[in-house]
């Protein structure tokens, strides 16, 4: 009942804008905080969990503690749906004038007639997670307003060897 309710709270914290001002952020910085923090995790899981940061990523303008959390959701739940053996992959990369992140998982991916639900909150679709972990159906949403009330976009694709890549784009920051 604690971990629902704490998620339900997570949710409504998130819904409304931080109060926090956007500046620039090191996506990459908080991606490898993000990793080490589900490395454990991974390894339970028998994941390989890899990384490939950008080398010449610009800073996004973005709400920090927004990116951090939006780049932990994607990561849980990749995390969440990859079986043992699979791989998980954090990718960033410059996207014209955005900065964009993906998460790439060996996963199941989602059913074609599931995909317009992904991002919607209380979405239960029909991948489990592969080790009894609890899934409530709100990360997904929960990163789209994140993102999105920070000029950001979000998506995901199924490549058709299977697997899900989830990304999102923020605004780069200006240059100084």
């Amino acid at each position: 009942m604690r971990r629902i309710l704490d998620t339900f709270l997570s949710v409504e914290r998130h819904r409304v804008s931080s109060t926090e001002p956007p500046s620039p952020v090191d996506v990459n910085a908080l991606a490898e905080v993000a990793l080490a923090q589900h490395l454990l995790n991974a390894e339970q899981k028998k994941i390989t969990l890899a990384f490939e940061l950008a080398d010449d990523l610009p800073l996004a303008h973005a709400r920090e503690s927004h990116v951090a959390q939006a780049l932990t959701n994607y990561l849980s739940n990749a995390l969440k749906f990859t079986p043992a053996g699979g791989r998980v992959l954090l990718r960033t990369r410059r996207e014209g004038a955005h900065v964009r992140a993906e998460l790439c998982d060996t996963g199941p991916g989602v059913p074609l007639a599931e995909r317009p639900q992904l991002f919607q909150e209380y979405a239960q679709l029909s991948p489990r997670p592969t080790a009894g972990e609890e899934s409530h159906g709100l990360g997904l949403a929960i990163v789209k307003n994140l993102i999105e009330t920070q000029s950001g976009r979000v998506g995901a694709d199924f490549p058709s060897a299977g697997g899900s890549h989830f990304w999102f784009e923020l605004p780069a920051a200006p240059a100084k």
